[in-house]
């Protein structure tokens, strides 16, 4: 079971991804931000011009890099079992679920109900011409529903 402090930074819920339980990973240091926008309405006055009224608070964006790689460190300093490929592959089985929302953890524990708005992943092979090892640096942006 995947536990913020321990063995990752955010975590993912789906009833349909990973019989329901949470999915931990890594964020990239320096990647994590959470935008709200505030929400403002233009209405006309009695002189004829247009003065925008806040109405509160928009919608939560968070957008961060997941690290999928291998011998990824746990926060213990022990290596984390998972390989790159079943980091990506744990990532994109949340995004693949068109039109459902997924609970979201941030760093802070806090838990919010979001959707994809964006994956974006950067291959990063390396070693020898003939010998490509694959990792990835994903980008993710949540939106809250």
């Amino acid at each position: 079971m995947a536990t913020i402090g321990v063995d990752c930074n955010v975590t993912l819920t789906n009833a349909n991804v990973n019989d329901g339980g949470p999915v931990g990973f890594f964020v990239k240091p320096g990647t994590y931000t959470m935008a709200q926008p505030r929400r403002a309405q233009g209405r006309p006055t009695a002189g004829g011009t247009v003065a925008y009224v806040e109405t509160g608070l928009g919608k939560r964006e968070f957008s961060f890099v997941v690290m999928c790689r291998g011998n990824v460190r746990n926060f213990d300093g022990t290596t984390n079992a998972a390989k790159a490929r079943q980091w990506h592959d744990r990532l994109w089985s949340f995004y693949q679920r068109v039109n459902e929302s997924h609970t979201f953890v941030d760093p802070l524990a806090d838990s919010y109900q979001v959707r994809f708005a964006a994956c974006e992943d950067r291959v990063i092979p390396y070693g020898k011409a003939q010998l490509w090892v694959l990792e990835w640096e994903t980008r993710v942006v949540l939106r809250e529903v």
